[in-house]
């Protein structure tokens, strides 16, 4: 009579974004990497943030791939109209992903199974851009790769159809068809 039927714990979550902290899960089997598995979370739900900066998303990549190894990585993206009282609007992100690698790259005819440089491969990429009053504009980047063919191997489209991550800063004014810049690169 005083025996409930069902339970089921209280649960808050994020209407605009309802899922409970898986964001993406993946299977997948090839030659090269073997069974693949991909599990994103949302690291704001994972680490108890109830209210997280505005413009923000934060995510945790665990990967695991039967051929070559275990994979972590975190990607977090910003976008906003002010940052630290500076007017304008900026967008950025940084990606970190690293994989102890424990197979061989087979990047395609006459280059495969190469052994890799290293056993722990991996990268990280960040990227800033704020448009600046009087049409000026500030753009920063962060490229780190452990090895020539890390982007070739695990990230393939990225190594074929984006720039090359570098590492620098540009301050740049637009005037019509026109253009200033000072740039510094390492």
């Amino acid at each position: 009579e005083q025996a409930p039927l069902l339970y089921w714990p209280v649960l808050a979550t994020d209407l605009t974004n309802p899922t409970y902290y898986i964001e993406r899960a993946a299977f997948k089997n090839d030659k090269i990497m073997g069974t693949q598995v991909f599990l994103d979370f949302n690291l704001y739900q994972l680490l108890g943030f109830r209210n997280p900066p505005p413009g923000t998303k934060w995510s945790l990549s665990t990967d695991y791939f039967s051929d070559r190894g275990p994979a972590l990585g975190t990607n977090y993206t910003y976008a906003g109209e002010t940052l630290f009282g500076i007017p304008g609007p900026y967008t950025g992100l940084l990606d970190a992903w690293g994989i102890y690698d424990q197979g061989e790259d087979f990047l395609g005819r006459g280059r495969a199974r190469l052994t890799p440089e290293e056993e722990f491969r991996g990268r990280i990429l960040g990227r800033h851009r704020h448009y600046l009053p009087n049409d000026w504009r500030f753009t920063a980047e962060v490229g780190l790769i452990s090895d020539r063919n890390f982007l070739e191997a695990y990230f393939e489209q990225e190594w074929n159809n984006n720039k090359d991550a570098t590492t620098g800063i540009e301050l740049k004014h637009l005037d019509e068809n026109r253009s200033f810049s000072v740039t510094a690169d390492v």
